[in-house]
């Protein structure tokens, strides 16, 4: 018996409430049978597991249990919410909650564009020195590592 495309299945592990959806990768692609598993709660998150072996036709609700029930949860380092365990499921979050990974993301993203804004104005700076007054940016397709034209009015 196979499982419906719709298939979806919420679990407990460890005090945590987990929901997982079939992911469309399965019956669109027919690749191995692989779950979407969300922490349902706050901050939430999501992970992929997969089943090496079994595909959508030979898959049995059990089976689909068996391979998301191994999922687990345990307290974020930083700030106590639930994460997912990394030792359980294969994530990129390093055993930090949704909110703490994006904190780090968003941290980075600040830093690169002042890195950014700094090496601009350096160069606008620069730029002055040579006698140029104007800075006309405009939206062209790069093909080179300089975005913007000088000139000179």
């Amino acid at each position: 018996m196979s499982l419906p495309k719709t298939h979806s299945l919420t679990f407990t592990n460890d005090g945590a409430e987990f929901a997982a959806n079939l992911s469309p990768c399965v019956w669109m692609y027919n690749t191995r049978l692989q779950y979407s598993v969300a922490l349902k709660a706050f901050p939430h998150g999501t992970a992929i597991v997969r089943h090496p072996s079994l595909g959508l036709e030979d898959a049995t609700e059990a089976d689909a249990l068996a391979l998301c029930s191994g999922v687990r949860s345990k307290p974020c380092p930083r700030c106590g919410k639930p994460a997912f365990d990394p030792a359980t499921v294969a994530t990129n979050r390093g055993g930090l909650c949704e909110a703490c990974f994006l904190d780090d993301l968003n941290a980075e993203l600040e830093e690169a564009q002042r890195r950014e804004r700094a090496a601009d104005d350096r160069k606008d700076k620069a730029m002055r020195k040579k006698g140029y007054k104007w800075k006309v940016a405009v939206p062209i397709i790069v093909l080179s590592s300089e975005p913007f034209i000088y000139c000179v009015l």
